[in-house]
């Protein structure tokens, strides 16, 4: 499920840059890139609960969110990460960063 080859740090110079995403989605970004991503494994796994609770905005705000990313392709999750459930969360890149 890691994907060694991206930079978290490009990839969120990248979104950050991106046109077409909401400022909401740009600032889950952000937590995901700084605050959730494991720098050694690499891994991404906070419950939407966890997002929600760190951002201060409610739980479907990061669901809208998540979605939004993973349809413009910038991400990826597998699993749910319904309520308690951390979903594995892969940054993906739409293009060349």
């Amino acid at each position: 499920m890691d994907n060694p080859t991206l930079n978290r740090f490009e990839w969120l110079k990248a979104v950050l840059q991106a046109d077409g995403l909401t400022a909401t989605a740009k600032n889950v970004a952000t937590a995901l890139a700084i605050q959730f991503a494991n720098s050694e494994t690499g891994q991404i796994n906070p419950s939407q609960e966890t997002i929600s609770d760190y951002l201060k905005v409610h739980r479907d705000t990061v669901k809208r969110v998540l979605r939004e990313l993973r349809n413009a392709g910038w991400l990826i999750a597998t699993g749910d990460g319904g309520r308690g459930k951390a979903p594995k969360i892969r940054l993906l890149s739409p293009s060349k960063i």
